[in-house]
């Protein structure tokens, strides 16, 4: 919606049909027109049907699925059909959630539960499955393994520019205290974070990682 709003044509996509709903009543509720709402699986998704043709986007936001999908071959497969769904020149940007982001959570809210449940803990900081609730489960990364996702897609032409820790050295507890600053004090700490959201040890920490890619 705000990207409508600023004048770029939008299609909204979800797997999801009553997120789509709230999206569309949203849209409706701000005066806003969206080009299109489809409810699609983004690792089957049908390039040739009607509003997603290949070659036909400008930007393509992931938001949501890179960490909702457990196996490899379905973020590969996502980031493929995003990919064609680019021009030349075409800009991806898709977030990510970290393992480390997720143990800061746990050291904040419940430092035994590592202990307590190593056998899982260990499992999943080697392969990032956070699958503890039956109905409750993502993908956690590492920047290495981001990179490596975008590498499977060079045959494609998609490169990785930049990859950004959308927190910064902060993390989120520390930059929601932010939140209450205005004008300068705010833009110098803005500033600040932004010098230094791309290195690579800020990156290693964060909790939220966002990847930009071109298709070349």
């Amino acid at each position: 919606v705000e990207l409508a709003k600023r004048g770029h044509k939008v299609t909204l996509i979800d797997i999801s049909q009553s997120e789509l709903k709230i999206a569309s009543q949203y849209a409706v509720t701000n005066n806003v027109t969206l080009e299109a709402i489809i409810c699609a699986d983004a690792t089957k998704l049908q390039i040739a049907r009607p509003k997603l043709e290949e070659s036909s986007f400008d930007v393509v936001l992931i938001l949501g699925p890179l960490y909702h999908l457990l196996e490899l071959e379905e973020r590969t497969a996502t980031l493929l059909n995003s990919a064609r769904l680019l021009k030349p020149d075409g800009i991806i940007a898709a977030s990510f959630l970290t393992k480390f982001g997720n143990l800061k959570g746990v050291a904040r809210t419940d430092p035994g539960r590592l202990a307590r449940e190593w056998s899982f803990y260990e499992k999943y900081l080697e392969h990032g499955k956070y699958d503890r609730h039956q109905n409750i489960f993502s993908h956690h990364s590492h920047p290495e393994e981001i990179k490596g996702l975008f590498g499977k897609q060079k045959g494609l032409g998609l490169k990785l520019e930049r990859l950004v820790a959308c927190e910064s050295f902060l993390g989120s507890q520390l930059a929601s205290c932010l939140n209450g600053l205005e004008g300068d004090e705010y833009q110098v700490w803005l500033k600040v974070l932004l010098q230094h959201s791309e290195d690579p040890c800020v990156l290693g920490a964060s909790e939220h990682l966002l990847a930009i890619g071109r298709r070349v």
